[in-house]
């Protein structure tokens, strides 16, 4: 752990267990800008990553700034199963990632110590899993993302539905590269050319546009 979180013990704390419930055998670790989070009594890694987008200028002359997108990606240390495609989980309106996290009993659980979150079942299948935050999720880039790893939150006002479907090509390649550099340093060869897409209300609908 950096000396920047471990420093923070209250934002080490939210790191390791933001539902307030201590995992004694969390293990975080920063490096390159990257924070992965490990459970080794199960086996699931979580990395928090960032997706930087580019500016717009739609057919209007409008011009929309660019910004950063967080996307977290979770798999199993042990059970990466290369024939399988990766997942992209896109949460819908007026919410943000973490819905695909919560367990059956209704609580949280980012600090990956249940299987019981969707997210955390289909990592636990072999999946990697790819969990997009819009930049409409304000809670996650306000609260937790701009207070704990510095990065600004400033989406475009003007960024709406047609402006966010231009964007999901390059989110698609920045997830396929991603998962076959993993693939890659795994020791596999085969790259994948295309992805599985899971959205919830408007996360679907940004996958058919």
């Amino acid at each position: 752990m950096t000396a920047r979180l471990a420093s923070q013990s209250a934002i080490a704390q939210d790191l390791a267990a933001p539902t307030g419930l201590p995992s004694k055998t969390l293990q975080i670790e920063l490096v390159d800008g990257i924070v992965t989070k490990s459970e080794p009594r199960i086996g699931l890694v979580k990395q928090d990553l960032f997706f930087n987008t580019p500016g717009l200028i739609l057919p209007s002359g409008l011009e929309i700034r660019s910004f950063t997108m967080f996307i977290a990606r979770l798999h199993h240390q042990f059970k990466l199963d290369p024939k399988k495609k990766p997942v992209i989980l896109c949460h819908g309106a007026f919410t943000n990632g973490n819905s695909w996290q919560v367990g059956t009993e209704g609580r949280n659980v980012r600090h990956l110590d249940k299987y019981d979150s969707f997210a955390n079942y289909l990592a636990s299948q072999g999946f990697d899993v790819y969990i997009l935050n819009l930049p409409y999720a304000e809670r996650i880039y306000s609260r937790f993302i701009q207070n704990v790893y510095g990065v600004e939150y400033n989406p475009d006002e003007n960024i709406g539905f047609d402006e966010l479907q231009e964007y999901i090509p390059g989110i698609i390649d920045f997830v396929l590269k991603t998962h076959n550099e993993a693939l890659r340093s795994a020791g596999h060869a085969n790259d994948k050319e295309s992805v599985n897409w899971i959205g919830h209300s408007l996360g679907g609908m940004l996958m058919y546009a």
